[in-house]
């Protein structure tokens, strides 16, 4: 009698073993009832990305889109930009139906397009993307510390983290780790004390790792990968073969660019496009042919290469 009440629970444990299990299972499936597509995007054989942001994702897409094809990868690459922009313009531009965003659209068939003054929410429901990032506008106060700069992401860095996944469940969110403005920066806004007006070592130092601090938290609290360009930024800055002039610009101070957007003859440019293409193919950016219409040495490249590969690698060890 023992033998039969035993195997009887046995068979309603494995019972139920079994269907808390499909229940799991079930449960960590994507609900797609709220998605804009209803099909996985990536059955149409085209890398989508969607870049949503300010400047500091708009500049290097040329070279990312360059990087793709070179490595035969059919892609879109498309950028919501609107100048300046923090998370909490967005999600409030998102829900106001601001009409303000610049939609640039990079295709593998030669396609090249700009699409001014688009209304968010259209914009980001225009396809079925692959990849989604966002990223925060960062003003470099000297004075700025971690809880200061992570207060002012929230709610709306989740708000549009969750819109996003809601609407996109199938695709894979990322957040863009930006990087420190260049030594010797001088933009800062008015009514800083005298000592705080020029961007020194330290100072850039501490800003790298409250972005950095920033970021990680980020996709920890709200469960997405990471485009880690600022540990790039910060490795690239320490080679000789390249030094602090990342924000370099033909035809805009050509030393020193303006000292925070990435440069196109000093290298910021490639270099996140480096970061981009290795974290979000998986495939090394070591090696890449693509050579992009500004002249940059051979031993340039190289070394931004290296950084970005090294920063990757750093973050899929962790």
């Amino acid at each position: 009698m023992k033998k039969r009440i035993f195997s009887l629970f046995l068979a309603l444990l494995m019972l139920a073993t079994l269907l808390g299990g499909c229940q799991t299972e079930k449960e960590t499936k994507p609900d797609m009832t709220k998605a804009f597509f209803p099909l996985n995007p990536a059955d149409d054989g085209v890398l989508r990305i969607l870049a949503i942001g300010n400047s500091f994702c708009y500049y290097f897409t040329d070279e990312l889109y360059g990087m793709l094809k070179a490595a035969g990868i059919e892609a879109v690459v498309t950028n919501a930009y609107h100048s300046g922009t923090t998370l909490e313009q967005h999600w409030t531009w998102l829900n106001g139906k601001n009409k303000e965003y610049l939609f640039t659209t990079h295709s593998t068939n030669g396609k090249y397009t700009d699409e001014n003054r688009v209304d968010l929410e259209a914009g980001i429901r225009s396809q079925n993307w692959d990849v989604i990032t966002i990223q925060q506008h960062y003003d470099p106060s000297q004075s700025m510390d971690f809880d200061t700069a992570y207060g002012l992401m929230e709610p709306y860095a989740g708000n549009l983290i969750a819109y996003l996944k809601e609407k996109f469940p199938l695709a894979e969110h990322y957040w863009h780790h930006t990087w420190a403005y260049e030594v010797g920066y001088t933009g800062w806004k008015e009514g800083l004390a005298e000592e705080c007006k020029v961007l020194s070592v330290e100072k850039q130092t501490t800003n790298y790792e409250i972005i950095r601090q920033t970021a990680l938290k980020m996709c920890e609290d709200h469960k997405v990968d990471r485009i880690p360009a600022g540990d790039a930024w910060q490795l690239a800055r320490a080679d000789a073969r390249v030094g602090d002039h990342l924000c370099a610009r033909a035809g805009v101070n050509e030393d020193k660019g303006d000292g925070y957007h990435d440069g196109d003859i000093g290298g910021g440019q490639y270099l996140n496009a480096c970061v981009w293409f290795e974290t979000i193919t998986g495939q090394s950016c070591i090696g890449n042919t693509f050579r992009p219409s500004y002249k940059l040495s051979e031993t340039m490249i190289t070394a931004l290469q290296e950084a970005a590969h090294q920063a990757v690698a750093a973050m899929s060890a962790n």
